[in-house]
C-alpha cells in the first residue's frame, strides 16, 4: 500500500475509540497476519463495525491491540472483559450462533440438535425455553446461549460419546466457538479462578461445594466484576429446561470421568462456594471465554 488510511476522528458509527485504528500484526511466527480496522457505515458487502482482515478473508471481529478490561466485539455482540489475577475472562455469557427450534419457539420440548459435522459458519445454540429475545422465561439476548459440549468445543457430534482420539482431540488451549485469541476454559483454569477468591477448602478434584466465598465474589454483584448470572440455567438431554434463577452452569473443556461426560462449574443461589461437576455432553450449558 502506497498510502495507509487513517481512521476518522472522532470514531464514527459503531466503532469504539480502541477499535478506531488500522493495526497490522504478524501471526503464526510470521507466516500469516491480521489487519484490524473498523467501518463506520456499510461499505460494499461489509456491514458497519470492527473487522479483521486475514489471509482467509475478512471476519466480523476486532483483532487489534487489546488490554484486559476493554470490550471486544464478536459476531455482532460486545463482550466486556475482566482481569482476575493473571487471567482475562469474558464478563458475560457467550451468545453466538443461530437458535435451534426457531421454527417452533413455543415448544419447550423441542428435540432439535446441532447439525453434523460442526460448521464454523453455522454455530447452533439453544435458548432457555426457546426464547431468542428476553421475556419472563429468560432468553439468549438476556442470559446468553446454551450449547451442547461438542458444539461449544467445535467438534463433531461423534465426540459426545468418544474421548481423546481423533477427531475428538481436545487441544490446550482449545478455542472452540470462542473468538480468535480466546478459548474454552479448562478445569485447571477454573480452579485458578476460584482459588483467587477462596479462603476455605478448595480441592481441585472435588465433586462438592467448596472454595467459599469465591462463588459470591464471582456472581453478579460480587467484587470480581465477573458477573456470573444465576439465569445461567441448563437444558437437559430430554429437551427440558431448569435451574433459572437457581444455578449457573459453565462448560469446561476437559473430558472428565468417562467418555460421555465433561467438566463443569456450578454457581448456586444459596451457596458462597462453587461445585465442580461432570455432566453429559448432550446437555446444554453456558460458555465463558478466557484469553489465551
Amino acid at each position: 500500500m502506497q498510502i495507509i488510511p487513517s481512521a476518522p476522528t472522532p470514531a464514527d458509527g459503531p466503532c469504539t475509540p480502541s477499535e478506531n485504528t488500522v493495526y497490522y500484526q504478524q501471526t503464526e511466527a510470521g507466516n500469516s497476519y491480521t489487519l484490524s480496522f473498523c467501518l463506520g457505515n456499510t461499505t460494499g458487502s461489509l456491514t458497519a463495525g470492527p473487522k479483521c482482515l486475514t489471509s482467509g478473508g475478512i471476519i466480523d471481529e476486532y483483532c487489534g491491540p487489546f488490554t484486559c478490561g476493554d470490550s471486544i466485539s464478536y459476531s455482532g455482540e460486545d463482550y466486556p472483559t475482566v482481569s482476575i489475577g493473571n487471567q482475562c475472562w469474558f464478563a458475560k455469557n457467550l451468545n453466538v450462533g443461530s437458535m435451534l427450534c426457531s421454527s417452533n419457539p413455543n415448544n419447550s420440548a423441542c428435540s432439535e440438535l446441532p447439525t453434523d459435522p460442526f460448521d464454523v459458519n453455522n454455530i447452533e445454540k439453544h435458548c432457555y425455553y426457546n426464547n431468542e429475545i428476553a421475556n419472563s422465561n429468560g432468553g439468549c439476548s438476556a442470559d446468553g446461549a446454551l450449547y451442547v459440549w461438542t458444539e461449544a468445543m467445535a467438534l463433531p457430534s461423534v465426540c459426545q460419546n468418544h474421548d481423546t482420539s481423533s477427531p475428538c482431540i481436545v487441544n490446550s488451549p482449545h478455542q472452540g466457538i470462542c473468538p480468535s485469541g480466546w478459548h474454552i476454559p479448562s478445569d485447571a483454569e477454573f480452579h485458578t479462578l476460584e482459588l483467587f477468591y477462596s479462603t476455605s477448602q478448595c480441592d481441585a478434584d472435588r465433586y462438592n461445594w467448596q472454595c467459599s466465598p469465591a462463588g459470591t465474589a464471582l456472581k453478579v454483584g460480587g467484587v470480581s466484576n465477573m458477573n456470573i448470572n444465576l439465569s445461567g440455567k441448563r437444558r437437559y438431554f430430554d429437551n427440558t429446561f431448569s435451574q433459572r434463577n437457581a444455578n449457573s452452569y459453565l462448560w469446561a473443556s476437559n473430558p472428565l470421568g468417562s467418555a460421555d461426560v465433561s467438566g463443569n462449574r456450578i454457581f448456586g443461589w444459596g451457596d458462597s462456594g462453587i461445585t465442580r461437576s461432570s455432566e453429559y455432553r448432550t446437555e446444554s450449558f453456558a460458555v465463558r471465554c478466557i484469553k489465551d
